[in-house]
């Protein structure tokens, strides 16, 4: 059994191996991200952001295109 401070040493580091997970998932562009969510398995959530991204895109090329033809 392990001691008090061995398990905070576990959960401790175990945070920073998240963390550091988090960083390289921040750094990935939009491409890079949706093909690891593939390589995942997550094929559902990877269906529902191009459909977020879609409309995003649109709503955002509509934005851009109105300020520009001002």
């Amino acid at each position: 059994m392990r001691d008090e401070w061995t398990q905070e040493y576990v959960k401790y580091s175990n945070e920073v191996v998240k963390e550091k997970i988090l960083e390289e998932i921040d750094s990935m562009t939009v491409s890079d991200f949706q093909n690891t969510l593939e390589d995942y398995g997550f094929d559902d959530l990877n269906d529902t952001l191009d459909n977020v991204l879609g409309e995003c895109m649109t709503v955002l090329v509509n934005a851009i295109f109105k300020e520009r033809t001002k």
